[in-house]
């Protein structure tokens, strides 16, 4: 399958899971054309997942909720190292390689944190953790009130609501 088939069956299926605005790369920045925004380092928006097409081609998809902007970005690996450089793709995720066959692309991440299913929960790994001062970043500017734990990486995750309603689920509170 050729590159151009490959990054259009990739934009497709991220645009059915609601990445279907267009992000640019202009002056070594994400910027959205259709509000004439610039999305600084500095600024809350995650990056759900990088595909990469031979190791040549990226595509990013970004979420930015304060701004309702839920896109992608095509980028070179040149544009890719630059975005590396200013300080874009600091955060900590995986490359995944995209072929002809790449399973359904499934968004691991929801507001740069793991996200956990009902199929992959652990109930001895897993806990809900409530008021914490160390909580990352709402994506709406607010603060989060409780939040899912994976006790073996220590770090949050983001935890499916089917699983927040099992009184099965261990919650600690901050005291």
């Amino acid at each position: 399958m050729d590159y151009t088939t490959l990054k259009e069956d990739l934009l497709f299926e991220l645009a059915d899971l609601g990445y279907q605005q267009s992000i640019q790369l202009k002056d070594g920045a994400l910027f959205f054309e259709p509000k004439l925004l610039t999305l600084k380092p500095s600024d809350l928006f995650f990056i759900d997942g990088i595909y990469t097409i031979e190791q040549e081609y990226f595509i990013l998809a970004i979420n930015a909720p304060l701004y309702n902007i839920k896109g992608t970005i095509l980028l070179t690996n040149k544009q890719y190292n630059e975005l590396k450089s200013n300080n874009y793709l600091n955060q900590n995720i995986t490359v995944l390689e995209y072929s002809s066959n790449t399973e359904p692309i499934v968004i691991k991440r929801q507001y740069n944190m793991r996200k956990i299913l009902a199929n992959e929960f652990e109930e001895d790994r897993y806990i809900l953790k409530e008021g914490f001062p160390d909580f990352p970043p709402c994506p709406y500017g607010n603060s989060f009130k409780m939040l899912g734990y994976d006790t073996k990486l220590n770090e949050y995750v983001r935890i499916s609501s089917s699983i927040v309603k099992r009184r099965t689920l261990k919650t600690i509170k901050y005291n």
